[in-house]
């Protein structure tokens, strides 16, 4: 009888330790992934803000040079016109 309880308490113990390590290797391949999606995330927001960044001066630049910028401040018709586009 001793022999037996040994054996299922092994067993028991066994299957929670094989549990354990199952479940703490699932969570860290879960953990790497979401940081993988978050890095990629990033970067493609990264780029985005770059892009923005990159487009914002020469679209100033092209305010500056294509406009008159007294008739720009003056005239609400070329305000108007450049909020449209």
């Amino acid at each position: 009888m001793r022999k037996v309880l040994i054996i299922v308490y092994s067993a028991f113990l066994m299957i929670i330790l094989l549990n354990y390590i199952y479940y703490k290797n699932l969570y860290t391949k879960q953990i790497h992934y979401i940081s993988e999606i978050l890095d990629r995330q990033v970067q493609l927001v990264g780029l985005s803000v770059d892009n923005t960044n990159n487009t914002f001066s020469s679209d100033l630049n092209q305010i500056m040079f294509d406009e008159d910028l007294n008739s720009f401040f003056s005239n609400s018709e070329d305000q108007y016109k450049l909020r449209r586009e």
